[in-house]
């Protein structure tokens, strides 16, 4: 039988031994269930632990977050223009958007935003 073991003091070690060698702020991806870790146990032991950022594909994990308790800065990538913006705002969820019709409806909302420029590769 397959399985996985995670093991979250490993993680929080790993988050932490990124974080004492910058100054910069350190983003712990969560998306897709933390890559079939457990997003929500992964989120939590990071949030205890004082990570910087979590980020999530869409609105709805980064609800789900908020949801379990989660306080940590939340970043959401996959914003498209049918998101509630309101709602996003509100739970203090910024929102990475690529579009000019996203930014403003974001910035209508009170959101704070990354702006995604594609450049090429």
């Amino acid at each position: 039988m397959r399985e996985i073991r995670v093991d979250l003091d490993a993680i929080v070690r790993n988050y932490r031994a990124f974080k004492a060698r910058t100054e910069a702020e350190v983003c712990a991806v969560v998306k897709a269930n933390a890559y079939g870790h457990g997003m929500h146990e992964v989120a939590s032991a990071l949030d205890r632990a004082g990570v910087d950022v979590l980020a999530v594909a869409d609105l709805d994990e980064a609800l789900e977050l908020r949801s379990a308790g989660i306080e940590t800065r939340i970043l959401c990538w996959l914003i498209s223009p049918d998101d509630d913006f309101e709602l996003a705002a509100q739970s203090q969820i910024e929102l990475g958007v690529s579009t000019f019709e996203s930014l403003e409806k974001a910035l209508a909302a009170g959101a704070k935003v990354h702006v995604k420029v594609d450049t090429g590769l």
